[in-house]
């Protein structure tokens, strides 16, 4: 991820931001400080501070951590939102002000850094999980990316990739979705889904409320998300929602 566009968004972003009012909590906050900053000796303005190169990467991964925190708080859900797909989060981008030009987004990245293209064997030894296949389909190409002490499958397929984790009680996918992006509520085989389509989107792994850094990546193809009692999915395709649920319940 460049560091000049991923600056550009991040100030696009902030500066185009409304925060809507939380009852109580921020009206008592409010009343308790403007107080003491009435009584405040105006100071001379100071010049603009330009984060450095390196802090960038840092204050997109605090974006993430602050949706996947708010998601998880009952007073935010006007900034974030949790899905009932447990172990996925999405949250949306900041919307641009009127007149605020939207910053584009990175350039898509279909895997991420450190990705390890390995026999399908050894992925599921250095994964420590065996891989779902969908009926009758073989992968093309099997990696394995390890995000610090987590390790994520990814088998290529004809039309789609296919991401399976185990996920850990506190890691989840972290999401940033623009508004151009339509996250869709379904189901697989009866279980709760979610179809991202349209904006491309950011995704990221989370452990807890902190993202790891190497897994911060844009995707631009649809994208199904469901979880089983054996795995948790992400289908990133150019299939339609219908041909992607089809070959998602042939999964366990």
């Amino acid at each position: 991820m460049n560091d000049r566009r991923l600056e550009e968004l991040i100030f696009a972003a902030a500066a185009a931001t409304r925060y809507p009012p939380t009852p109580d909590l921020a009206g008592s906050v409010l009343r308790r400080l403007q107080a003491p900053l009435a009584a405040t000796p105006r100071l001379r303005p100071t010049p603009r501070l330009r984060p450095r190169p390196g802090l960038l990467a840092a204050l997109a991964l605090a974006v993430l951590a602050l949706v996947t925190a708010l998601a998880l708080s009952p007073t935010g859900d006007a900034l974030a939102r949790l899905f009932g797909v447990r172990g996925s989060t999405i949250g949306p981008l900041p919307t641009p002000a009127a007149g605020v030009t939207p910053t584009p987004l990175p350039p898509p990245d279909r895997l991420g850094p450190g990705a390890r293209r390995v026999p399908l064997a050894e992925a599921e030894s250095l994964a420590g999980f065996e891989a779902l296949l969908p009926a009758g389909l073989r992968p093309e190409a099997v990696f394995v990316l390890q995000y610090e002490r987590f390790r994520v499958l990814v088998l290529q397929f004809d039309g789609f990739d296919l991401w399976e984790a185990q996920l850990e009680q506190q890691a989840s996918f972290g999401k940033l979705a623009p508004a151009g992006t339509e996250v869709r509520e379904t189901q697989v085989r009866g279980r709760d889904a979610y179809w991202l389509s349209g904006e491309p989107h950011i995704v990221s792994y989370m452990d807890g409320p902190r993202s790891i850094q190497s897994s911060v990546r844009v995707v631009e193809r649809n994208t199904l998300v469901w979880r089983t009692q054996a795995a948790f999915y992400r289908m990133e395709t150019d299939l339609s929602l219908q041909d992607a649920r089809r070959i998602a319940e042939t999964l366990p």
